[in-house]
């Protein structure tokens, strides 16, 4: 009987009154800027950005007239850092990447989504899509969209220039797998990289 009176009782002083609600905790929604999108949209840059420069905006992933190079990185991944440190210390790396290739930086720390052939595929399918389990991984493409190279670990700036090179020349662009790993195998042992 004790426990009625209460219940009733708290229920009559405690109750929700529909016109007194604190509007302050309730959410109205949020009014998100462009300026706010935008620098969501580019987190995973500051992850690189003293290299940025040399590539394009990841979330629209472009095959056209030059073949492509994607680079999938973390944080916190020491031969990431030490690719960035290749990159930002070399400058015939920089103008291949920038004028040979359709150059993309994809920090798989941040969750994106990507118009990648046509498709919006957010970070984590690409990653599956390539089967990558580690990084760095250097994934290079002809400028179809047909891929080529999928290069899993650190590659030092000669092994870089060097790889580029070979994927850009349309003759090796129609190789098969098994001649184009050869070519580029003999390619690293005959220039000692």
């Amino acid at each position: 009987m004790l426990k009625k009176i209460i219940l009733i009782l708290s229920v009559l002083f405690f109750g929700c009154n529909d016109n007194k609600i604190d509007e302050d905790i309730i959410s109205k929604g949020t009014q998100t800027s462009k300026e706010n999108i935008n620098i969501s949209d580019n987190l995973d840059v500051n992850s690189y950005k003293d290299i940025a420069i040399f590539f394009k905006n990841n979330q629209e992933i472009i095959f056209s007239k030059k073949p492509t190079l994607i680079i999938f990185s973390a944080n916190n991944c020491i031969y990431c850092e030490g690719l960035k440190n290749e990159i930002k210390n070399n400058e015939e790396i920089q103008k291949i990447l920038k004028n040979q290739y359709n150059s993309y930086y994809i920090n798989i720390s941040y969750h994106k989504i990507h118009n990648y052939q046509g498709e919006k595929i957010s970070t984590e399918e690409l990653l599956k899509n390539f089967n990558i389990d580690s990084t760095p991984t250097l994934v290079f493409f002809n400028s179809t969209g047909k891929t080529l190279l999928i290069y899993p670990g650190f590659m030092n700036s000669k092994r870089l220039i060097l790889t580029m090179n070979i994927l850009s020349d349309i003759q090796n662009q129609n190789l098969t797998e098994d001649e184009l790993f050869k070519k580029l195998f003999l390619s690293y042992r005959e220039n000692n990289v």
